[in-house]
């Protein structure tokens, strides 16, 4: 191959990426099964059985943060527990579902998604591009939500939320979790009591690691999936 046969041959490569790209940044956001992310730890025995009066929750969406982070933590919770799955990937439905003791008639695919009197709540761990699509959804099935951060997309897509959550008489939580930790309140009381004098500058940081990725492997780079960049978060 000549130098300008390579030249031309790389260009038309970046062409094609540049592309699949900008396909995959307007295109809609749909919900799709992902293979059982790496490093997930299941648990090695059943949960216990819930208490009198517990949540049971619908966990859409088992990606690498709620295998990881969310269902765990469920095991110290006293006041609600796993009732159903939620998944586009039959064998890592089957295989998540039997770690945590979910039957297979609570097991249901993106597309098959019902309601289900064995949970009263939904807790959507999606692109943010679907979480008001979901929770439309599961309002519509008589269900409260608990979303991931952030909420939505735009300030439309939280009202269509909101209005959603009001027609079905429904409770509609976004799941912020800084204003509930105990070093925040406090320095909150601080604030407000002027124990330091009056707040003159704030200055916060926030960033993501992010590896090389293109919207088909990671949907934190398609912009109809995430909004762009960690402000959104």
């Amino acid at each position: 191959m000549t130098r300008r046969q390579a030249i031309e041959a790389g260009s038309a490569a970046a062409a094609a990426m540049i592309a699949s790209c900008a396909l995959a940044q307007g295109s809609a956001p749909v919900a799709k099964g992902q293979p059982l992310p790496e490093g997930v730890t299941l648990p090695s025995a059943l949960p216990k059985a819930p208490n009198p009066g517990s949540v049971g929750f619908a966990i859409i969406g088992l990606g690498d943060y709620a295998l990881k982070q969310i269902m765990p933590r469920f095991a110290q919770s006293e006041r609600c527990h796993i009732a159903a799955l939620v998944s586009g990937n039959p064998e890592k439905l089957a295989h998540v579902g039997e770690a945590y003791g979910v039957p297979p008639e609570a097991r249901y695919s993106y597309e098959g998604f019902a309601a289900n009197p064995a949970f009263e709540a939904v807790y959507i761990i999606l692109p943010t591009g679907l979480h008001a699509e979901w929770a439309e959804r599961a309002f519509a099935a008589g269900k409260h939500v608990m979303c991931e951060k952030p909420m939505a997309l735009s300030a439309a897509e939280c009202e269509r939320m909101i209005a959603a959550s009001e027609r079905a008489n429904r409770k509609l939580m976004v799941a912020y979790r800084c204003h509930f930790e105990p070093y925040n309140r406090a320095a909150m009381v601080l604030t407000a009591t002027k124990a330091l004098g009056d707040l003159r500058l704030i200055r916060t940081e926030h960033s993501y690691r992010l590896d090389p990725a293109t919207p088909a492997t990671n949907w934190r780079v398609a912009r109809a999936q995430s909004g762009g960049g960690p402000l959104e978060d």
